[in-house]
């Protein structure tokens, strides 16, 4: 009878050990899967207007978004704007260590991406840090060089694939169904803002590989157009007489569609933008 009771106090012990590892690892598990929060700040600039330094980063934001987010959740813009103008400073300012380490705090951040902008003529050099929001170390860096705009908007990928450290196979890169039927594509176009939606305008696209150049055309004036094509979505920046912003366009029916949203640098402005093919 002893050795019977004995044998079920140590199924019974085996038993609860076993659940209690089993669990603890579906807990270690659960902790390593949730994604860190990343939060993409403005670029600094030497020899750029800081609009353009500001519209790269908010491009880059972009790109990242498109990548696997089970490592990295990347914040909305809008977070970083509220943080800015809640402490005074310019959509545009680029953060000194005492804002820095303030935001880090109230944007529940892990980490922050960093950046500098460097303008030469039509060259540009950008060096962008993946940073630790807690200690301020830097994780990893990645510097690339462009001979245009053009080129700066084509190697974004390349940096945010660097400092978050992802690797994409060569298949899934190479698995884009998101070809355009021609090089060039006009589309006509509307926006809204404030004031309600306004017809009447016009985007025209030149395609080149996963590259953007085009001009939208709006009763104010017209706007140059560069970016890149990620994922099914045409990620860039735009400069205007009044400005820098940035567009993002899904690609809808094979390129018949564009549906979007704008945002402008100097004010935080935004609203929705999209196209039907002429």
């Amino acid at each position: 009878m002893e050795g019977v009771m004995k044998k079920r106090w140590l199924l019974s012990t085996g038993t609860i050990l076993a659940l209690v590892i089993c669990f603890s690892g579906q807990v270690h598990a659960g902790k390593e899967m949730k994604p860190k929060n990343v939060v993409v700040m403005n670029f600094t600039s030497a020899g750029c207007n800081p609009q353009l330094s500001t519209a790269a980063s908010v491009a880059l934001r972009g790109v990242l978004v498109t990548f696997d987010q089970s490592r990295y959740s990347i914040a909305e813009r809008q977070v970083l704007n509220d943080f800015l103008s809640g402490s005074g400073l310019a959509f545009t300012a680029p953060l000194s260590k005492k804002a820095a380490k303030t935001a880090a705090r109230k944007l529940d951040a892990d980490y922050f991406v960093e950046g500098d902008l460097r303008c030469r003529k039509k060259a540009f050099t950008l060096a962008v840090r993946l940073v630790d929001a807690a200690t301020k170390a830097i994780v990893r860096t990645h510097t690339i060089r462009a001979s245009s705009m053009r080129e700066l908007m084509q190697k974004l990928p390349e940096i945010g694939l660097a400092v978050l450290d992802i690797a994409i196979a060569v298949q899934e890169k190479r698995a884009d169904p998101f070809a355009p039927p021609a090089n060039r594509v006009a589309y006509d176009s509307w926006y809204s803002d404030v004031k309600g939606v306004h017809k009447g305008g016009q985007i025209i696209l030149n395609i080149q590989g996963d590259t953007v150049t085009g001009t939208s055309i709006e009763s104010y004036g017209k706007a140059a157009m560069n970016g890149s094509i990620q994922k099914g979505i045409i990620i860039g920046v735009y400069k205007a007489s009044y400005g820098w912003g940035n567009f993002e366009f899904a690609i809808e029916d094979n390129w018949k569609k564009l549906k979007g949203h704008y945002y402008q640098v100097s004010n935080g402005a935004k609203g929705e933008w999209s196209g039907v093919l002429k």
